[in-house]
């Protein structure tokens, strides 16, 4: 910030004025640059969900345009808006397979250590999860089959999709690219359809620096940690909001920080307010569906869409929707099943489906004369 040759203005998204929200305004006055708090009402996600997939590629989920609900006010003040998208992914080895550990209490965590992947049903099994109850009649395969249905080996390499990439690791190392592989796609995809926007951190030339990083730099160098401290030592004294240790600490510091802090706060702290706030910027989605019902109102309001699909099925969705408020971790079928079912494209197909199904037809096409 302080190296821009421009003016600049600091926005953070938060439910409310937590901990991460504090530390960013730290770290905005460091950099001597102003800073704003875009506080999400409690109806904020409820109102997306009317609004951003009208902008929906068929990747992500809506709450993925997170400053959507605050298009107006960021169109007003700034120019030109730049995010920090991509650079965990890229600098923090957070799309590297590693083996996780229970600590109970404590949570699941990663351990810093890349786990190679050493077959295709490796790879594959990596890439896809179960089917939703809602699509799961309408598949005559499991989805491992279907994704492996479309991977193949080629010599050294391995082509996904469409996509070759040069050996089976640089498949699952790149593993984002295209960017569309992503549902996080969705946030910069959006974003740019809402304002002239971009992420730092998509330049050939960090990109370069990613592919020639080894994958143990990028999962226990604390290189973004090193790189503040390089330009800016004070602020790298400042602590990251998920480890309340400092961004100039050594990297071993960083993954003990999380833990300890994960355990303040989920065994030594007061409740808050909504159960769905969180001590960082996102929300607790699973927890959202569970306390609010916007989800639900969305699903009775497109039931007839929902029968009228035939790979959809009515009671599967219920059986999703249930299972979740009963425990179960079904946030990704629910923010993918209501972000599909309110793009207008959605209904559209639908409607040209049904025409086509309900126009008589003789079964000979009559061809134009030349």
């Amino acid at each position: 910030m302080r190296a821009a040759d421009r003016d600049v203005h600091c926005y953070h998204l938060a439910d409310w004025v937590n901990p991460e929200a504090r530390i960013a305004r730290r770290v905005a006055t460091a950099a001597g640059v102003p800073i704003t708090l875009l506080r999400r009402g409690r109806e904020y996600q409820a109102n997306t969900l009317r609004k951003t997939p009208r902008a929906g590629n068929f990747v992500g989920y809506f709450n993925q345009m997170h400053a959507a609900g605050f298009e107006e006010t960021l169109r007003e003040e700034v120019e030109y808006l730049f995010t920090g998208h991509y650079g965990d992914m890229l600098f923090k080895g957070n799309h590297i397979p590693t083996p996780t550990i229970e600590l109970g209490g404590l949570g699941s965590f990663p351990v810093p250590v890349e786990e190679e992947v050493e077959s295709v049903e490796e790879y594959v099994a990596g890439r896809v999860s179960a089917a939703p109850a809602y699509i799961r009649d309408a598949l005559s395969r499991d989805m491992d089959d279907v994704y492996a249905a479309n991977v193949s080996r080629e010599g050294e390499g391995i082509v996904d999709h469409g996509v070759a990439y040069g050996s089976l690791r640089e498949a699952t190392i790149c593993s984002r690219c295209p960017l569309t592989n992503g549902t996080s796609q969705f946030f910069y995809y959006g974003t740019l359809q809402m304002m002239p926007s971009g992420t730092l951190f998509l330049d050939n030339r960090l990109i370069d620096l990613f592919l020639s990083t080894p994958a143990s730099s990028l999962l226990r160098g604390n290189l973004i940690g090193k790189t503040i401290e390089y330009l800016d030592p004070d602020l790298a004294k400042i602590p990251h909001g998920s480890t309340n240790v400092p961004l100039s600490s050594p990297a071993a510091l960083q993954p003990i920080g999380r833990i300890a802090t994960a355990f303040k706060r989920r065994h030594l702290s007061k409740p808050l307010e909504e159960p769905h706030w969180t001590a960082g910027p996102w929300t607790d989605h699973a927890e959202l569906i569970r306390s609010q019902g916007f989800v639900r109102e969305t699903i009775d309001e497109h039931e007839e869409l929902i029968r009228s699909l035939p790979f959809l099925s009515w009671e599967g969705v219920n059986e999703c929707y249930r299972n979740h408020l009963d425990g179960a971790d079904n946030l990704a079928a629910l923010y993918t099943l209501v972000t599909f079912l309110r793009m207008p494209l959605t209904r559209r197909l639908a409607h040209a489906e049904r025409s086509v199904a309900t126009t008589p037809h003789s079964g000979i096409e009559s061809v134009p004369r030349s």
